[in-house]
């Protein structure tokens, strides 16, 4: 947890560009059960911080995406025709890749990737791509 907010802290401190705080959405990642409620702190196209709501700050003056009733996931850096295919396959490994230092590729999905169809309602790729 200590390594954690040392590497967001050194991520928001350099960071010109503005901070983006995802809200309330649950974490499906992989290796991990999924996380609900959770923050997601991106910075300059790369993670600054993931975790629950009571560990991990939200900066302020940080823009704020509502997450709620939706899920984050990794995304592909370059994604094809089947998102979705492509989000499952990320979600199968064992390795986690929703870490802090790690560069932002992540999707908010609507609908539960665990169950089938979801809609990608926004994804970033060290940056917002789509909104």
């Amino acid at each position: 947890m200590i390594r954690a907010a040392l590497a967001a802290a050194a991520l928001l401190s350099g960071s010109p560009e503005p901070l983006t705080v995802v809200v309330g959405a649950t974490l499906l990642d992989a290796g991990k059960p999924p996380l609900a409620d959770a923050i997601v702190v991106l910075a300059g196209g790369r993670i600054a911080a993931v975790g629950d709501r009571a560990h991990t700050p939200i900066p302020k003056g940080a823009t704020l995406v509502d997450g709620r009733r939706a899920w984050v996931t990794p995304a592909p850096a370059a994604p094809g025709k089947d998102v979705q295919a492509e989000i499952a396959a990320l979600l199968g490994g064992t390795e986690p890749r929703l870490r802090p230092g790690q560069p932002a590729h992540l999707a908010l999905l609507s609908g539960d990737p665990r169950k089938g169809r979801v809609d990608v309602k926004r994804r970033w790729s060290a940056g917002l791509l789509q909104p």
